[in-house]
C-alpha cells in the first residue's frame, strides 16, 4: 500500500512574492508554449534552478521542492485568471451607486503574477455591453434599423379618375360663362386627381426625415455614452498603473529585506 503523501506548509505572501521574483528571470522559458522535447528539457532545468535559488535565498527557512514550487505557481495562475474573469463580470453589473471592485486575498501576489503573464490574461472587453449594434458597411459607423413606413392612401382605379357622368342628357347647350366656369372647375379637379403620387411622396419624405432626425439624435447619445466609457476606462487604467508601480516598490523592498536578512545570517555564521 502506497504511503500517504504528507502535506507541506502553506506558502506565505512573502514566499510567493519571492518565488515570482525568481520566476521573472525564467519567464521566457517556463511560459514557452512549445511542447517539443528540447523545450520540455529547458523547462525542467529552469525549474531546478528556480528551486535552488528559492531555497538559497528564502527567509522562511523552509525547503521547497520543484514540484511544490511548480504547483504553487500553477495555483497562482488559476487564481489570477479567476480574478480577471470576476472583475470583467462586475464591470457590467447594473446596480445603483459607484463601481466597487471585489476584494481578493493576496492581492499583491496576484498583481505581481498578472504583470508577469499579462499577455496570457488579457482578452477583449466589449464596449457595447449586451446590446447589439448594426454596422454600416459603407461608412463604418453605427446605425439603427429603420422600421418600415406604412402610409394609408386611398386605392386608385381607372374608373375613379374619370369625371362623373351627367344624369340628364337633354338639358341643352350651356352659355359661354357657364362653360368657362365649368372648364376652370374641371381643370382644378383634374389637377387634384393627377397628384396622389406626389402627395404620397411628400408624406413618405416627411416620415423618413423624422426617422433620420431620430437616428441622428440616437447617434449623438451613443457618442456621448462612448466618451463617458472611454473616460472611465482611462481612469481605471491610471489606477491600475499606480497599483503596478506600488507593487513594484513592494517587491523591491521585499528583495532588499531578504538580502539584508541573508547578510545578517552570513555575518552570524562567521
Amino acid at each position: 500500500m502506497a504511503a500517504k503523501r504528507l502535506r507541506g506548509t502553506n506558502f506565505s505572501a512573502n514566499e510567493s512574492l519571492h518565488l515570482l521574483t525568481i520566476i521573472k528571470q525564467f519567464s521566457n522559458i517556463i511560459e514557452n508554449k512549445k511542447t517539443d522535447g528540447a523545450t520540455w528539457t529547458q523547462k525542467q532545468k529552469a525549474w531546478i534552478k528556480i528551486a535552488e535559488l528559492f531555497n538559497a535565498t528564502s527567509s522562511a527557512g523552509l525547503h521547497r521542492t520543484v514540484q511544490q514550487l511548480n504547483a504553487k505557481y500553477n495555483t497562482l495562475k488559476k487564481l489570477v485568471k479567476k480574478r480577471k474573469s470576476t472583475l470583467k463580470q462586475q464591470e457590467y453589473v447594473t446596480s445603483k451607486g459607484p463601481y466597487n471592485p471585489p476584494k481578493f486575498e493576496d492581492g499583491d501576489v496576484l498583481d505581481a503574477l498578472e504583470m508577469l503573464i499579462q499577455d496570457a490574461n488579457g482578452g477583449l472587453s466589449t464596449r457595447s455591453d449586451s446590446d447589439p449594434l448594426y454596422e454600416d458597411t459603407n461608412g463604418g459607423s453605427h446605425i439603427y434599423k429603420v422600421e418600415d413606413v406604412c402610409i394609408d392612401s386611398p386605392e386608385l382605379t381607372p374608373t375613379s379618375l374619370q369625371p362623373p357622368a351627367s344624369n340628364d342628357e337633354g338639358e341643352g347647350l350651356l352659355d359661354l360663362d357657364e362653360e368657362a366656369e365649368m372648364d376652370v372647375t374641371d381643370s382644378r379637379t383634374e389637377s387634384r386627381r393627377q397628384s396622389p403620387s406626389a402627395t404620397f411622396q411628400q408624406a413618405a419624405s416627411s416620415v423618413i426625415n423624422k426617422k433620420f432626425a431620430s437616428m441622428a439624435e440616437a447617434k449623438k447619445d451613443l457618442a456621448i455614452l462612448q466618451m463617458e466609457l472611454l473616460k472611465r476606462e482611462h481612469k481605471i487604467r491610471e489606477a491600475h498603473m499606480i497599483e503596478i508601480h506600488e507593487l513594484d516598490v513592494k517587491i523591491k523592498r521585499a528583495q532588499l529585506e531578504n538580502l539584508l536578512d541573508q547578510k545578517k545570517v552570513d555575518v552570524a555564521q562567521l
